[in-house]
């Protein structure tokens, strides 16, 4: 077996130099560029996964010690001409967990190691003088014993060449800080001395941190320590003094955990602030590098909630507080598990469970938000307020006011903003006013039905149309670059207008009106226009969240007429935002027209418009909620890069989010979506300007860069309980899905150059994914509270690529609390049936067949039977028209059934092959028309059983060569890779089996004409994968090698070049 890639959580990072960051992934080092090419991977360790990188405090970072677990292995490093070397030196075992390490000041040699029993050991690297390609040699002495606690977070810092200062925090909420007076060469410390030991916390103690000496005007702590917990509290200590006494709080019996009590301690430090922010447990703390403009000092915390957070310690008067500045979220699910900090180029790095490296360049540094100086009332003394606005360029604002003012102003800088009078007051915008914006141009419509016009060239606001009644609604839209279209509605009316606005003067007058008549009860929300020599559409979004499609009227007048409404295409919310799109044409296919869209329902759509003989078809191609929300507000699409982005709230943020990429752009405390806002892109920039109302004062935030950049892509922030991968004869290639316990569905694309490329993230399923399975372009998934989903992927949408829709629910989704822990899908042959059947397997020893119509989305239980008291958990289908089923009993059950007739589901026989429960089952027909069923269950075994057809109702049928003790610990994934002649009537099979024990598995199983069975083990190999909840067999699109992904906490791919197809 050959490792190809993998993608696991990150557990340790380190930044080298100006250019590389070290990365632990499982039991392997990646050197990555700035860039994020990887450079060298390295494996350290043979089954531990490495949990923290230390790096010498010399300038050129020429050498750095990697460990995890109880082990630690030294590495040396040579940076030359832009290109890196390391080479490692042997395994060293401390002979307990290993929390922290660091090298002494100005040395590559001497070594600091904490351990998880409070003692200190040090590794000496020596290298000898005279070989020619020195190794390092290191030399491990326990220096300090360790003591009963038990720590769960602890760092060391070196204060000279012979003393080095710990912090410790224990897991009943006490911190330790203790010294270590040494000489280099002695063998035992000349003394170690506790300064402190005082109850710190509510909860277990996950991350502290020791500043260096602080010199900062006006606060009077030389140094602090910063901590963290599971009481999801950020506490900072005053430590500047080190006294030789101290309480002995931690050997005194008291209340610990949430809710006890901290008594008060003299001997403690002073507790300078504490803050709380995080939703979750805080697993570390680290101090912000560089200086910042109001000269306070920033810390960093990062959670199990997968979010940074940036605190401002603030000293006036000997008073403290810990000021939240701004949390960033660049990673999916839960825990960042791997923090570094490079002081000299103010640089941040976070890895988290979902396999992602982040990069932030001056992580404490805070958005910058400015209030906008209130208008002046034109008409008597004090002040106006501002009514609604928007961007009518990147930085200039068109306003109105209460008193019926219009005013703009430029948004730059640091400096005030002031706005300037565009008109006096206008009586018809006293009070109410209505305002849409496209490029350079405004329009405001008032409660008289008068429409005026701005133009930011001219700075003038001109009379453009009356429309008789108070206006509703005005909606602009600029298909191409010499056409405006407006869309006006009025309270109440059933009809709408389109202003169509081109030539030299368009303001003047509109050159054409046209008169849409309005479906039944629907108050329009958006609109998108498209026109060219021989097409027009006009489609209107809805607060119902109808979209209704209007094409040229068929007596060739110039008139539109509602060719078809869609109705509740974003289920009964509002259609906020809508884009036409054309696909142009290429040699032998039309041009295609795709309608995009958003709604307060939270989704994301694309449908695409097909027109025939005055009818329009449309099809939804993709439909799927996005990570924040409901109350998405908009869309814009960036032509030159393909990138798609949507903005709107989601609880009291304002979001920008890039639906390609799959991430966050910008983030705003606003207060949440009840307000007037108003928000101007800027793909340049990656960021963009927003401008909101908040108790009646306005606000204006402007982001010119992104906050963070990831190295790679992220996966899931949970571990993986499903996998699926499609044919790569299929429509849509070869696409993986995986299905995690953070409820959502991932859809990747491997390739060998750039690794797993996340396609689509499906989020429907409200409890943890049971099962995926592949049915052609079909996507079929199973869940807790009986939830199963359809979703129909499509290939050639545009800007997406792969399209994603959940064409039906089944009826009984959210009926109950019943799992459906497998089902099998093949084609419903019943006469005049175009669909799937599909069995699934309950978690009440049912078994189930359904069929679904997929023209009319319908479903009709077509068989159901009940097995004993025991869960089922696998069922497969086979050619002979018979179910065979896996339950936690440890036996495989036969079931007959036929398709002609609706009939009750009988079991015929029961043929036991575990202890305990079934966890994995694999298929294969054999060429004699037996089936070999390869299983793997709870009790560490894998069992063959070979399947004779017949009907008998005894197991004799059935005959299973059982392999025990084939794993260490239970088999969670078995999957068959070939089959293959092996001289006569015998054939060979190959199979792979993976466990909890986190390892993989190759058998060779040889199969003679009588049925005997002879199994080889040909490889054992650890993987990186925690948690393995299953195997597939992968076929690779560019050379068609086979291989095995093995799915658990992060996904880890093997090749098989001997395998055949």
């Amino acid at each position: 077996m050959q490792h190809e890639r993998q993608h696991v959580p990150v557990t340790a990072l380190a930044l080298v130099g100006d250019d590389w960051i070290f990365s632990g992934q499982g039991p392997y080092l990646y050197i990555y560029g700035s860039d994020g090419t990887t450079h060298r991977k390295i494996r350290v360790f043979e089954g531990q996964a490495i949990h923290g990188i230390a790096l010498s405090a010399d300038d050129l970072a020429s050498a750095a010690l990697i460990w995890g677990g109880s082990l630690s292995r030294s590495l040396s490093i040579d940076i030359q001409d832009g290109r890196i070397e390391a080479s490692l030196g042997p395994v060293q075992n401390v002979q307990d967990w290993i929390l922290d390490a660091a090298f002494a000041p100005s040395s590559h040699s001497l070594i600091g190691l904490v351990t998880a029993h409070n003692a200190l050991a040090t590794i000496s690297i020596t290298r000898p003088a005279h070989a020619k390609s020195p190794t390092p040699r290191p030399s491990l002495q326990q220096r300090v014993p360790g003591s009963n606690c038990i720590l769960y977070s602890a760092h060391i810092l070196w204060l000279s060449p012979s003393h080095c200062l710990v912090a410790s925090g224990t897991a009943f909420g006490d911190i330790i800080v203790w010294s270590a007076y040494l000489e280099h060469d002695s063998e035992v410390p000349l003394r170690s001395h506790t300064h402190f030991t005082f109850a710190a916390h509510e909860g277990s103690v996950f991350g502290v941190r020791l500043s260096s000496q602080l010199k900062i005007p006006g606060f009077g702590c030389e140094r602090v320590l910063a901590s963290c917990s599971d009481d999801r509290t950020v506490r900072i200590w005053d430590v500047s003094s080190l006294p030789m006494e101290s309480s002995a709080a931690g050997e005194t019996p008291r209340d610990t955990g949430f809710g006890a009590k901290i008594s008060e301690d003299a001997l403690a430090p002073r507790c300078l602030a504490k803050a709380m922010g995080h939703i979750s447990r805080i697993w570390h703390v680290r101090y912000a590098a560089g200086k910042h403009r109001d000269e306070t000092m920033r810390i960093l915390s990062f959670g199990e909630d997968a979010s940074v957070i940036v605190w401002a310690l603030q000293a006036r008067e000997q008073l403290c507080s810990l000021n939240q500045l701004r949390s960033i979220k660049a990673h999916s699910g839960k825990n960042i598990w791997a923090v570094a900090v490079h002081d000299s180029r103010g640089l941040l790095a976070t890895g988290a469970a979902d396999g992602a490296i982040a990069l932030y360049e001056s992580p404490g540094k805070s958005l910058d938000i400015h209030e906008i100086a209130p208008p002046l009332s034109l008409e008597s003394k004090g002040s106006d307020a501002y009514r609604t606005y928007g961007f009518v360029g990147p930085s200039t604002v068109l306003a109105t006011t209460d008193r019926g003012g219009v005013v703009q102003f430029h948004l730059s800088g640091d400096q005030p903003l002031h706005p300037i009078e565009i008109s006096s007051p206008l009586a018809s915008l006293r009070g109410y006013s209505i305002m849409s914006n496209v490029s350079a141009f405004g329009f405001i419509g008032g409660s008289d039905g008068a429409i005026h016009a701005f133009d930011r060239g001219t700075a003038q606001l001109v009379g453009l149309a009356q429309v008789g009644s108070k206006v509703a609604g005005l909606f602009a839209c600029r298909p191409r670059s010499d056409l405006l279209n407006l869309l006006a509605t009025t309270v109440n009316a059933t009809e709408a207008r389109i202003l169509r606005l081109d030539g030299p003067d368009p303001f003047r007058s509109p050159s054409r009106t046209t008169m849409l008549q309005l479906p039944e009860s629907f108050v329009v929300t958006s609109f998108a226009y498209y026109e060219d020599e021989s097409l027009r559409y006009a489609v209107l979004g809805s607060r119902g969240g109808a979209i209704a499609v209007y094409c040229p009227s068929v007596d060739g007048s110039n008139q539109l007429d509602c060719s078809i409404t869609i109705s509740e295409a974003h289920n009964a919310e509002s259609v906020t935002s809508l884009r036409l799109v054309q696909q142009k044409r290429t040699p032998g296919h039309a041009a295609r027209h795709f309608l995009f869209s958003t709604g307060r329902d939270g989704t994301f759509a694309v449908r695409e418009l097909r027109h025939s003989n005055a009818a329009v078809e449309v099809i939804t191609l993709h439909q799927l909620a996005l990570p924040f929300g409901p109350n998405i507000e908009g869309l814009k699409m960036h032509a030159d890069d393909s990138r798609v982005w949507t903005w709107g709230f989601q609880s009291k943020h304002f979001v920008v989010y890039d639906v390609m990429a799959q991430r966050e752009i910008m983030r705003v405390e606003c207060g949440g979506a009840h307000r007037q806002w108003a928000f101007e892109p800027d793909f340049d920039a990656n960021g963009g300007r927003f401008v909101w109302t908040k108790a009646g004062r306005l606000f204006h935030a402007q982001q010119a860069a992104l906050p963070f950049r990831l190295l790679n892509e992220g996966g899931h922030g949970r571990e993986i309980k499903a996998v699926a991968v499609s044919s790569a004869s299929a429509e849509i290639g070869s696409v993986i899905a995986t299905g995690a316990e953070d409820t959502d569905i991932k859809l990747f694309r491997y390739e060998k150059s750039g690794g797993f490329h996340c396609l689509q993230t499906l989020r429907k399923h409200n409890t943890g994914v049971q099962h995926l399975a592949w049915h052609g372009n079909y996507l079929l998934s199973s869940g807790g509270f009986e939830e199963f989903f359809v979703w129909r992927v499509s290939a050639g949408v545009p800007y997406l690529g792969i399209g994603v829709a959940c064409e039906s629910a089944h009826p009984r989704s959210g009926a109950s609390d019943l799992r459906i822990m497998g089902f099998c899908v093949d084609e419903d042959t019943r006469d005049g049936n175009r669909g799937l059947r599909i069995t699934m397997a309950y978690s009440d020893s049912t078994l189930k067949v359904w069929a679904y119509e997929s023209e009319q989305r319908t479903w009709t239980l077509i068989s159901a039977g009940d097995y004993l008291t025991s869960c089922l958990t696998q069922v497969m289908a086979t050619t002979d028209h018979r179910f065979i089923t896996a339950a936690t009993d440890g036996y495989l059950t036969t079931w007959r059934h036929q398709q002609q007739q609706q009939q009750s589901l009988d079991w015929l026989s029961r043929h036991n092959v575990h202890q305990s429960a079934i966890h994995t089952i694999a298929h294969l027909e054999l060429a004699d028309g037996t089936s070999l069923f390869v299983t793997g269950g709870d009790d560490n075994a894998i069992a063959i059983t070979r399947c004779t057809p017949g009907e008998s109702s005894d197991d004799t049928g059935m005959a299973t060569l059982l392999i025990p003790r084939a794993h260490a610990a239970a088999v969670t994934g078995v999957a068959i890779i070939s089959i293959r002649p092996n001289g006569g009537e015998c054939q060979q099979v190959q199979l792979v089996s993976a466990g909890i024990d986190q390892r993989i598995k190759v058998w060779e199983v040889e199969v003679d004409a009588v049925g005997a069975m002879r199994v080889k083990k040909v490889a054992d190999v650890f993987t990186a994968v925690a948690d393995v909840s299953g195997l597939e067999v992968w076929r690779g699109e560019e050379d068609g090698v086979s291989g095995v992904l093995v799915s658990g906490v992060g996904i880890d791919l093997w090749r098989m070049p001997s395998a055949s197809a």
